[in-house]
């Protein structure tokens, strides 16, 4: 998993490469709350990415933003994207 700002026209800035979704929410807040940062990305894109299995199934149920993560997006008029990430070496099946 993880949080990256994106811009077509800029290089990726990444914020988190946490394994679940609370820790990446935590640290996009905390990033966009260092002075500065807001203004970098604003009008850009955060790609939060999430895990799939080696089997290539995905489970978000149950997972929840917080308020505070999505106030701050569109404050700063940052669209979300929910990204699959392929699956890790770790889950792959071993040979």
């Amino acid at each position: 998993m993880s949080a990256v700002f994106r811009h077509p026209d800029r290089a990726a800035i990444v914020v988190s490469d946490a394994h679940n979704l609370a820790a990446q929410a935590a640290a996009v807040i905390a990033w966009l709350e260092m002075p500065g940062n807001p203004q970098r990305v604003n009008g850009w894109t955060l790609d939060l990415a999430f895990p799939s299995s080696a089997s290539g199934s995905t489970a978000l149920q149950k997972e929840i933003l917080p308020f505070a993560l999505i106030e701050r997006l569109v404050a700063h008029r940052i669209q979300l994207r929910l990204s699959i990430a392929p699956p890790s070496a770790e889950s792959s099946p071993s040979r």
